[in-house]
């Protein structure tokens, strides 16, 4: 019980405070893989083997069958090679093997340096087919304010209450009684100054 001044805190373990828990969620959360990623992971080395194939098999086609120069460009006619490389640029899988992760893990990134968690990549995917969002009547989620309404003493005097309580709330740098402090500077009313 103090009853003469400030208490003062040191936080000796960092590893079990709610920063750490957040970079540890962040990072879970990075590791997931999303369903779009894990479903191009599944057909990705298939098709960029049959990708190559094709363009193996185009070229010859271009270069043999269609009487295309074989790789410089003659008479303003394109090379069957660059035609090849064309192909190959257009249809290669890196683009949308490399996309789907980039995006998700940038989404994770943006909301968390908003404040918002995300428990996964399939989370953030989920997020974008959502059309319509519910928040509760109370509107704690909508205002994101908290505010003191009233303040009940059960014995003794209400001034001395609030008193101790302000005393209490001081130093504090939690949310609650820092609109504490605010509604007993504005003399127990809600309203701001």
């Amino acid at each position: 019980m103090n009853l003469w001044g400030a208490i003062e805190a040191r936080a000796t373990q960092a590893s079990e405070s709610a920063l750490q828990k957040i970079i540890t969620l962040i990072r879970e959360a990075q590791g997931m893989r999303a369903p779009s990623q894990r479903f191009i992971d599944r057909f990705g080395t298939t098709y960029t083997w049959a990708i190559l194939s094709l363009c193996f098999v185009m070229f010859f086609l271009w270069w043999l069958v269609f009487d295309l120069p074989s790789f410089l460009p003659q008479g303003g006619r394109a090379s069957a090679f660059y035609r090849a490389m064309t192909l190959l640029v257009v249809a290669s899988p890196c683009a949308l093997v490399l996309s789907v992760p980039s995006s998700v893990l940038s989404a994770i990134a943006c909301a968390a340096r908003r404040g918002v968690l995300f428990r996964g990549c399939a989370a953030v995917e989920t997020l974008a087919g959502v059309n319509v969002v519910a928040f509760d009547k109370t509107g704690t989620l909508t205002s994101g304010e908290l505010t003191l309404e009233s303040l009940e003493c059960l014995r003794g005097d209400e001034a001395r209450c609030k008193q101790v309580a302000y005393t209490l709330s001081r130093l504090s740098e939690h949310p609650l009684p820092g609109r504490f402090r605010n509604w007993v500077a504005n003399g127990g009313s809600t309203r701001r100054r």
